[in-house]
């Protein structure tokens, strides 16, 4: 290592590590370095943690990382949690993955912060994770995300009418109404828009209680959803 990456290291490690600096530096540093940073941090603050996870080639494909806050902050609020495996980021086309939840005043709050060579899409696997890594989970889907995959899956035709849209949001959305009633409202709107035979409708309908509001009463999710 020469003279600038010792320097470079030294440097960022005077100061706090958060989401965003780190999310910075594995665009300017190699994944070496990224892991001799937070090694150095280690030294320095032993309640910090990290996890660092290379391929055969040396390449970053995990990188996790909390500090003394973000612990704290899921001992405090840790009772619901979110996390978004989609988000691209930088020029290494890493996604960035936040775990947050939400504080006594309706803020969110991050618990733990990654970056993944890959996103994470495959919904059964991430069941299977979800509940190995938290047995007492209760499992539930991003009603967002789920929602623009749709627009993929339906004819254009249709998902860019304005009145199907309004027709699908408002069925989804509506928290006054009971199961049966979503259900009657979603075999109206197919038949309506002529989507029966749609299999990603179909799809997201059988697994309708881990998404749409209306089966979450149950639950204290503080609008994460």
């Amino acid at each position: 290592m020469d003279f600038l990456d010792e320097s470079f290291i030294h440097k960022v490690d005077r100061c706090s590590i958060g989401a965003s600096k780190a999310y910075n530096l594995i665009g300017v540093k190699d994944s070496q370095t990224v892991a001799d940073i937070l090694t150095n941090r280690k030294f320095c603050f032993s309640n910090f943690s990290f996890e660092v996870q290379k391929d055969v080639d040396d390449h970053l494909t995990r990188l996790f990382w909390p500090d003394d806050t973000l612990k704290a902050n899921y001992k405090e609020f840790g009772d619901v949690l979110s996390f978004d495996a989609t988000y691209q980021t930088n020029k290494y086309a890493m996604v960035f993955v936040p775990f947050i939840g939400v504080n006594y005043h309706k803020r969110c709050v991050t618990f733990v912060v990654g970056l993944l060579a890959h996103e994470t899409t495959d919904d059964s696997s991430m069941k299977k994770a979800v509940n190995f890594v938290f047995p007492e989970s209760k499992h539930r889907l991003c009603m967002w995300h789920i929602t623009q995959k749709l627009e993929e899956k339906i004819p254009i035709d249709v998902s860019n009418h304005s009145d199907f849209q309004k027709t699908i949001f408002d069925i989804i959305s509506n928290l006054q109404c009971s199961p049966q009633d979503f259900e009657s409202s979603w075999s109206t709107m197919l038949d309506k828009f002529h989507l029966k035979e749609n299999d990603c409708l179909n799809s997201v309908f059988k697994i309708r209680d881990l998404w749409i509001p209306t089966f979450m009463r149950d639950l204290e999710i503080f609008g994460l959803i």
